[in-house]
């Protein structure tokens, strides 16, 4: 026997099973790219570029290996905001101390800084490109552009 009222029933149950399970999959994938950068992040590596905006060509490239004698920290908090330190091991004190909101793009390609404050300090929003960022290492890359120079900025993080 065939009953056009139940069938119709389980159409629409299927309907709503279908749309919730969408649901939770596009707001979890939403949350995702955020929670992939959560957490305390310590560098390892910054390759600086110093490039004459008078003469292109003119490029000086310094890697700087992280030594034992400071620590520089960058946390992401699910809050919504970060915090940038440094401190100096061997005089334990403290070299920087830069809070900001971030927000992260949906495709995980750019990281955005902004309100940021150090000290009674005001910090300029800033842009980082996202290199890669995967469960145990963040790269990002980030460019000022001033009067005379371009400074552009590697560094390779990995997760504390």
């Amino acid at each position: 026997m065939y009953n056009k009222q139940g069938d119709s029933d389980m159409k629409n149950y299927v309907t709503m099973v279908c749309a919730m399970i969408f649901a939770v999959v596009f707001f979890s994938s939403c949350n995702k790219n955020n929670d992939s950068i959560v957490g305390k992040w310590e560098l390892q590596l910054a390759v600086k570029e110093n490039i004459s905006n008078a003469n292109p060509s003119d490029i000086q490239i310094d890697t700087l290996s992280i030594e034992k004698t400071s620590s520089n920290l960058l946390q992401f908090q699910k809050n919504g905001k970060a915090r940038f330190t440094g401190i100096d091991l061997i005089e334990n004190k403290m070299i920087y101390n830069e809070l900001y909101d971030w927000s992260i793009s949906d495709d995980n390609k750019m990281l955005y800084l902004t309100n940021g404050i150090s000290g009674e300090d005001n910090l300029e929003d800033k842009e980082i490109e996202i290199l890669s960022l995967s469960g145990k290492q963040l790269v990002t890359k980030a460019k000022n552009v001033e009067v005379d120079f371009t400074y552009i900025s590697t560094n390779t993080y990995k997760r504390k």
